[in-house]
């Protein structure tokens, strides 16, 4: 979420809204079953999101 924040120069105020643990607002895929599956980021991610904002802002 920071990477495309700073890419939109967006500041969110994110809070937590659970007693539980700050980890658990960060989750992520599984690289092993990524891998197992074959999948393959064709792009970055800085660039797949300059492209999705470019492309909207052109809609």
């Amino acid at each position: 979420m920071d990477k495309a924040a700073d890419i939109l120069n967006f500041k969110p105020a994110v809070k937590g809204m659970s007693n539980t643990s700050k980890t658990v607002f960060v989750l992520g895929g599984d690289l092993t079953l990524q891998n197992q599956f074959g999948f393959e980021a064709l792009i970055d991610f800085q660039i797949g999101i300059e492209q999705a904002l470019t492309y909207y802002a052109s809609i």
